[in-house]
């Protein structure tokens, strides 16, 4: 997929998530964007539309802080929901299924130096395991 092209969907998601942020602020309820991620490597994006690559994923990242969104761990949004409390708006977390080895060496140094929490799902029966 040519960069530009990748460049204006993740400009368009980003936008419907704003969308979603100011009609939930004007309804008096806030829907928590969940952003998932499964790979986080070069190769993956190119394969399938479940991966994106270290450099977008980074782009990613730096726009949500740029854009102050608050993120919050599941841990943390959890408490909110279970204890009631309101949501701020232009809250988020973001997630990984399945563990992915690129979860760590590609993703982990981005969530780190824009502080950004973030869980990983690990599929438990794969652990030490090449596929």
């Amino acid at each position: 997929m040519p960069k530009a092209i990748r460049f204006g969907l993740i400009f368009l998601i980003f936008s419907f998530f704003s969308f979603l942020i100011w009609i939930g602020t004007l309804l008096k309820h806030y829907t928590v964007p969940i952003l998932m991620y499964h790979y986080v490597n070069n190769e993956e994006p190119l394969k399938s539309r479940l991966g994106v690559s270290p450099e977008s994923f980074e782009r990613q990242m730096r726009f949500l802080r740029e854009r102050k969104y608050n993120i919050v761990s599941l841990e943390e949004l959890t408490d909110l929901i279970k204890n009631k409390k309101r949501i701020p708006p232009m809250t988020a977390a973001v997630t990984f299924d399945d563990g992915y080895l690129d979860n760590y060496t590609h993703a982990y140094p981005v969530l780190k130096k824009y502080n950004i929490p973030a869980a990983i799902f690990v599929v438990i029966n794969r652990i030490g395991k090449h596929l």
